[in-house]
């Protein structure tokens, strides 16, 4: 679970809210108050945005201290420029196409597109929201760097759109990385990302079994990684955090993983390139979620290595 401000620094966002009501500032709609959108949305409030927001957990809209919205819908009537971060497409396509969604509203004129769902929705959605302009935008950093405000965001939009958003974005994100004018352009980028990341750490996960069943230190092992050519986002951060640590909490479930997985390789059959390794890769998660169940996080993936080399929970302890 993504973590959240310090209590203090919650109450100073509520009061500031309160007070950015009270000027009539034009509020920033978010829809999707999860692991990533929650301190997404902190961050925006942070930034002196007043927020209506709209989430399938009643404790959640509370927790954050916006306005709330019984649906898209209210949202989209209320906000000119609406956030959407949702864990699948059809909860994307219950949120913006809906009887009570997003294109029900009349007041909005800017939708960002933040969560990881292929080109063809994105497109879609742009093709369908004709009142208003469709800025895709995912993120990639995780749940940590949320919090922290340090996330990366892909951006493919035109540039008008851009420049009415690129502050909101900017509140959440150490880097805008803007990829293309086209949306769809981003999830392409973003899709190419996160099998890459998939990749880094399933191998690591391998060969970090492989070199604790052969008697060797499992921190010791990543320190290695982590001076050498073996260096990656795994080791540097999700192994270290939340595989060493045995809390298997970094805040991607495998299916979010396969869901990208899939997509991804509909582009690469789009493309006409044979992605083996990226099959592999895929196969490896899947397989972790058939034992784990589909909602395990991401690096559960190591588990089922650990079993197939008769390898004990204790196997890879604390780092020293």
């Amino acid at each position: 679970m993504a973590q959240r401000l310090h209590p203090s620094s919650a109450t100073g966002i509520w009061r500031r809210q309160l007070a950015i009501q009270a000027s009539g500032a034009a509020p920033v709609g978010f829809i999707g108050i999860g692991a990533m959108g929650f301190p997404m949305a902190q961050r925006l409030m942070a930034r002196g945005h007043a927020l209506v927001v709209h989430d399938t957990s009643p404790e959640a809209v509370t927790a954050l201290g916006a306005q709330s919205a019984a649906s898209p819908r209210e949202v989209a009537q209320r906000c000119e420029v609406v956030f959407c971060c949702l864990p699948s497409l059809e909860a994307y396509r219950t949120v913006v196409l809906g009887a009570d969604g997003l294109r029900e509203g009349r007041r909005m004129t800017h939708y960002v597109h933040l969560g990881t769902t292929g080109s063809a929705l994105v497109e879609e959605f742009e093709n369908t929201l004709t009142r208003c302009m469709t800025i895709d935008a995912p993120v990639t950093g995780g749940p940590a760097n949320a919090v922290e405000g340090r996330l990366t965001s892909i951006v493919s939009a035109s540039t008008e759109a851009l420049d009415t958003c690129r502050p909101m974005i900017e509140s959440y994100s150490a880097h805008l990385i803007v990829v293309s004018q086209r949306p769809g352009a981003a999830q392409q980028m973003k899709l190419i990302n996160n099998i890459v990341s998939a990749a880094n750490l399933a191998v690591a996960c391998e060969a970090l079994v492989v070199g604790a069943r052969s008697g060797l230190d499992p921190a010791m092992i990543v320190q290695v990684f982590n001076r050498g050519s073996g260096q990656n986002s795994a080791t540097l951060t999700k192994i270290p955090a939340a595989v060493l640590t045995r809390s298997f909490d970094w805040g991607a479930a495998l299916r979010i993983v396969l869901k990208d997985g899939a997509q991804f390789l509909r582009d690469a059959d789009a493309a006409g390139v044979p992605v083996e390794v990226a099959r592999a890769v895929i196969e490896s998660y899947r397989r972790a979620a058939s034992i784990e169940g589909p909602d395990a996080d991401m690096t559960t993936v190591i588990r089922q290595l650990e079993r197939a080399a008769d390898l004990h929970a204790t196997a890879l302890p604390l780092p020293s």
